[in-house]
């Protein structure tokens, strides 16, 4: 008689994890979803990028199965400010990617191995830490009709945080002031030193906001 009793007490058990475990399992395959607009705004508005952010249409690269196994999945968020710039409009310009890699170990890992590559693939970088994950920033000079400093300055920066990869690019095209003398060599210099020790920093910065946020 006692038999059924105890084979009814673990079929309760039974139930009562079942329903307990469920709505845990139902949030963990809750979709991630990254507003870039919001999370970098302000870190992209200190570098004087006053240009209404655009959120791109999210896309998603399903896995698949090569010889090496499967591949992951990766989820793209993409956000940019103001328009590509040009030496004829010059402006201040920032884009922004995130890849989100998700699926086997395998595939994630082998994401994680192809964006290691990309950072170590970024020429005269300097070594940074975004967000606890590695990262990679470089400022790039680039001669413009633009006088008086006649300079323009690309900034990029990549970083790894786990299977979040974080892609930002900066463009800085002062605008062209008529009529005013160039800078000489001197100048020019001084003018670079301090757009440097701006640019790094903001770089770094909405690298920061963004890997706070995944």
């Amino acid at each position: 008689m006692n038999k059924p009793v105890r084979l009814s007490a673990v079929a309760v058990v039974l139930v009562v994890l079942v329903v307990s475990v469920a709505p845990a399992a139902a949030m963990h395959r809750k979709p991630f979803n990254l507003n870039l607009c919001a999370v970098a705004g302000g870190a992209v508005a200190a570098g004087h990028v006053i240009a209404a952010c655009t959120m791109q249409a999210t896309t998603t690269t399903p896995g698949k199965r090569t010889a090496l196994g499967t591949t992951a999945t990766v989820v793209t968020y993409t956000a940019h400010w103001g328009p590509p710039s040009s030496t004829a409009h010059p402006t201040h310009y920032a884009f922004i990617t995130v890849a989100h890699a998700t699926g086997s170990p395998e595939g994630v890992a082998l994401f994680q191995q192809v964006a290691r590559a990309k950072l170590s693939a970024l020429r005269d970088s300097l070594p940074v830490t975004i967000g606890g994950g590695t990262g990679k920033s470089v400022l790039d000079e680039s001669a413009c009709v633009n006088p008086p400093s006649e300079e323009c300055l690309n900034g990029t920066l990549l970083a790894l945080k786990g299977n979040f990869y974080i892609a930002v690019s900066f463009v800085d095209f002062p605008p062209t002031v008529p009529g005013a003398p160039e800078l000489q060599e001197a100048e020019k210099q001084q003018v670079l030193r301090q757009q440097d020790e701006l640019d790094h920093p903001l770089l770094n910065a909405i690298g920061q906001a963004v890997a706070a946020r995944v």
